[in-house]
């Protein structure tokens, strides 16, 4: 097993551990934010990380703004998954509100988790 703190998940795209970032959902139309614990790969086979996956409070598709409750919620994803990583701040305590890419505003739906 390698671990590594920088990952490329796309041309010219790069996360690095502990980045907030756009993760791909399972029915692959949306996305969710998570917090990146580990970049890894394992026998050579597809690299992954360990993503802590948050939980969606509110969104502002004009002005691309989202809020998100912090939980501890890790799942392994491949960097396939990964989208992007984002600009952040924690507003207040445990909520974080990141800036969506604008080519990511629409994607963002009332059926995320």
């Amino acid at each position: 097993m390698w671990t590594c703190v920088r990952g490329v998940v796309a041309p010219h795209t790069q996360v690095r551990k502990w980045d907030v970032l756009l993760v791909r959902s399972p029915d692959s139309i949306h996305f969710v934010a998570g917090e990146v614990w580990l970049l890894a790969s394992f026998n050579d086979q597809q690299p992954f990380g360990v993503v802590s996956l948050w939980d969606i409070e509110s969104n502002d598709s004009a002005k691309g703004l989202a809020l998100w409750r912090k939980v501890d919620n890790p799942v392994i994803v491949p960097f396939a998954s990964m989208l992007k990583p984002v600009i952040w701040s924690e507003s207040r305590a445990g909520v974080i509100r990141t800036l969506t890419p604008y080519e990511f505003r629409g994607m963002l739906g009332a059926s995320m988790p």
